[in-house]
């Protein structure tokens, strides 16, 4: 039986653990807060607002496939697979406070060994996986990412109180830093879950990250629907990869027409090339 952790027992996190073990993965739970960590190991969900949730969790501990620790690392050194969850705080003047994602990430790294791989699904900035998370893996674990173990991103488009739902109907965008973390991600996700998964092209992104002056204002929006599509209103980010399906179902994201989006076949949005 393969392992999965998930780093972050939030709204998010919690459901996403119990539908890992719903599929027959052993899943160890991490969080900072004790009495979150007691609640799951009594086979209990602290969030009440997700129908379903309740009895998934304590099916998955009465099963003894769910287990949560205060103890990220060592949970990871039992890893195959790591899912971050940890919220990045913004404040009101758009500020990003990282010391909730950086402290995760360290404990993540000083338990990380080589063949893991590691998903973050937090949604992140552009370019931040690769420029800010895995050199932080690195140094804490002496192994490379890409070459030594595997890391992707794939931020959560789920709707707090329709999770389950949600991980059933729109498809999974994931991407890696290299091709073999891209097929990792592709096959971890297709094993847990019941929607489609597809794997997107990600080249990289020009500096600077911040946005010029010639770049869409943060209250334009960039997309511009394609004839005969919905028009209905939709969260959009500037500079997203433009995301296309290929015959084979790949998906391709390509900087170079990042100010283009395209609609998928569902209302889920791509994720933002980290």
């Amino acid at each position: 039986m393969k392992t999965a952790v998930v780093v972050g027992l939030g709204k998010i996190g919690l459901p996403l653990a119990a539908q890992f073990a719903s599929k027959g993965m052993r899943v160890i739970g991490c969080d900072v807060l004790v009495e979150v960590v007691e609640s799951v190991n009594a086979g209990k969900a602290h969030i009440r607002e997700e129908a379903g949730l309740d009895e998934a969790v304590a099916s998955a501990v009465r099963a003894k496939r769910l287990s949560a620790t205060t103890d990220t690392t060592a949970a990871v050194q039992q890893a195959d697979t790591v899912v971050v969850i940890v919220p990045l705080m913004v404040s009101p003047d758009r500020t990003m406070d990282y010391r909730s994602l950086d402290a995760a990430t360290r404990a993540v790294g000083r338990g990380l060994k080589p063949g893991t791989l590691v998903v973050y699904e937090t949604t992140l900035p552009v370019g931040t996986t690769r420029r800010r998370i895995a050199p932080m893996l690195e140094k804490e674990s002496g192994i490379k990412a890409g070459a030594e173990f595997h890391l992707a991103f794939s931020p959560e488009r789920l709707y707090a109180g329709r999770i389950f739902e949600d991980l059933r109907r729109y498809p999974k965008i994931v991407g890696g830093v290299d091709d073999a973390s891209s097929k990792a991600a592709v096959a971890f996700y297709e094993s847990v879950l019941d929607a489609e998964v597809w794997a997107v092209e990600n080249r990289s992104l020009p500096k600077p990250l911040i946005a010029t002056s010639t770049s869409p204002s943060p209250t334009s929006s960039p997309c511009t629907p394609r004839a005969g599509r919905s028009t209905s209103p939709r969260l959009s980010r500037p500079r997203t990869p433009s995301l296309t399906r290929t015959s084979t179902g790949r998906a391709s994201a390509s900087a170079a027409t990042a100010s283009r989006c395209t609609r998928t076949s569902s209302s889920a949005m791509p994720p933002t090339a980290s």
